[in-house]
């Protein structure tokens, strides 16, 4: 847990990653190829109804077994309506990006609306696609719920019987600093690229918050990520029960 440790950690949801979204246009009478309602995948379109977008490996980690077969069968149903596929640009490639498709929005009860996502910023859509991560990890370790909130929040989460808004910071810390006593949350998960950004949010916080960095997320099994709070100047890691992890207590100021 060297914070400075000399290479710097990008995440795969930087926007210091990605310049653009290639998102896909849509035709407003076009309604998918409805004989494809067999090689629909429900949990795939029930995740995609809440959270909106995922990428391609998100879908794969967390809904196949077959990584091979995953591919195929999210390409089918990208291909007939049941999603739709979009890209994240960057300079070394691009990143599958899905939404629900007409004929996917339809299998769900979702209201379908042409081309909503160009509403969506790459910062927007960088944030939904961290808060998909942790909401995924946190269902692995227990029943989680996710309900919708207002910026500068991206969801809310309750599991254990308490309830968390969930803020996620991309390189805009100062803005966030501003506008956080908007939010209604009682207390919050906030993910960052780097816990320097943790600990300028945490002194206009007043609200118990718990921090986690991208790379504990997305880097192995959420079960063992750590989580970190401020006390005192003073960064304490702690598993996911609470439980402080010795030997690892970092002076901030």
């Amino acid at each position: 847990m060297d914070f400075d440790s000399g290479k710097e950690y990008i995440s795969p949801y930087s926007s210091r990653r990605f310049q653009d979204i290639a998102w896909q246009e849509v035709t407003p009478g076009w309604l998918g190829i409805y004989q494809a309602v067999e090689w629909a995948d429900p949990p795939v379109l029930e995740y995609l109804k809440d959270m909106r977008l995922a990428t391609r490996s998100q879908l794969l980690k967390n809904f196949y077994v077959s990584q091979v077969n995953g591919k195929k069968r999210i390409e089918r149903m990208a291909r007939t309506g049941v999603l739709l596929r979009h890209s994240l640009v960057s300079r070394v490639g691009d990143t599958a990006l899905y939404t629900l498709g007409p004929l996917g929005a339809e299998l769900v009860c979702e209201r379908w609306v042409p081309n909503w996502w160009r509403s969506f910023s790459l910062v927007d859509c960088l944030k939904r696609l961290v808060t998909g991560e942790l909401y995924l990890g946190i269902s692995s370790v227990w029943p989680c719920d996710l309900t919708a909130a207002d910026w500068p929040l991206t969801a809310f989460l309750t599991f254990g019987g308490m309830e968390y808004g969930v803020l996620v910071l991309r390189d805009d810390v100062e803005l966030i600093r501003r506008k956080i006593a908007k939010s209604t949350a009682m207390r919050l998960i906030v993910v960052v690229e780097r816990i320097g950004d943790a600990a300028r949010l945490d002194t206009v916080l007043d609200v118990p918050a718990r921090f986690i960095l991208d790379r504990d997320l997305v880097g192995g099994e959420f079960a063992q990520a750590v989580m970190y709070r401020f006390e005192d100047g003073m960064i304490i890691p702690e598993d996911l029960f609470g439980e402080s992890v010795s030997g690892n207590v970092f002076v901030t100021y």
